[in-house]
């Protein structure tokens, strides 16, 4: 014998109504604090660029959506530091910041700082830390940026003339015009912006050395003010888990090494 649904009781009825109708249980989702930064990290890019995708990709393994809000750099770690943010993205980990924030267990980016410098102004390690070198070295830097404590050391002794700007461009326009003899920057970010925003002959000028400067571990970082921040650092960590043990966290990874920029290290 076949049933029909007329051949149910009203109140199973009712009770399969209800069932069918009730909307599926909501997904946690994370709000994330970020800034420009390419190719890392754009609010123009697929993704918003691989590091991002990697986040992303991450909480998605354990059933979280993310929704990033992109500001300037500063106005984001304010915006969580103050709770209104559940996380911002890649952030160096620092006694300064720990009392504030939680830090993921694996880095997100590891950011290798290198200097840039005119073929026409070569310059040697041996000559850069010399505290013999006259006339001082001009060394360009962007303001709010961390170069780490061997360039603030030797900045606060006195060896180099460091001269600030706002943006990478400014300063790589800098150095092509002989207005500052180096230029510290992330490898990666530094090669993207002379690919996209300079023309060969310019970019035929600059070299950099590939001993690196620092290399610094970046972090995805929870807000202590927001009441999930524990659970939320604990689920990350378990999808970041997840992707390096498929072999996908790699595969999303920027290889400094496979740069297509063709600037030489020498």
């Amino acid at each position: 014998m076949r049933w029909r649904l007329q051949n149910l009781p009203s109140f199973l009825l009712l009770e399969l109504a209800l069932f069918w109708c009730a909307p599926a249980a909501a997904k946690e989702v994370i709000h994330i604090g970020s800034g420009e930064w390419p190719p890392y990290i754009s609010e123009d890019a697929p993704h918003f660029g691989p590091t991002s995708q990697i986040v992303t990709e991450a909480f998605a393994l354990v059933d979280i959506d993310v929704e990033y809000h992109f500001h300037p750099w500063n106005r984001s770690f304010v915006l969580c530091l103050q709770g209104n943010l559940d996380a911002t993205i890649a952030w160096e980990k620092t006694a300064e910041r720990e009392p504030n924030f939680v830090f993921s267990e694996m880095p997100i980016i590891t950011e290798r700082t290198v200097f840039f410098y005119s073929k026409n102004n070569a310059q040697s390690l041996d000559e850069i830390w010399s505290p013999s070198k006259e006339p001082k070295l001009r060394i360009g830097g962007i303001l709010g940026y961390n170069y780490g404590d061997k360039l603030d050391e030797a900045e606060r002794k006195g060896l180099f003339a460091v001269r600030r700007s706002d943006s990478e461009m400014t300063s790589f326009r800098q150095l092509i015009k002989g207005h500052i003899d180096l230029f510290p920057s992330d490898l990666v970010v530094g090669l993207e912006i002379l690919r996209k925003h300079f023309d060969a002959p310019e970019r035929h000028q600059i070299r950099y050395l590939p001993e690196p400067l620092r290399i610094a571990k970046l972090y995805l970082i929870f807000s202590k003010k927001t009441p999930r921040h524990d659970w939320l650092k604990a689920q990350f960590d378990k999808g970041m888990q997840q992707l390096h043990d498929s072999g996908r966290l790699s595969n999303l990874q920027i290889d400094p090494n496979l740069s297509p920029a063709r600037i030489s290290a020498h």
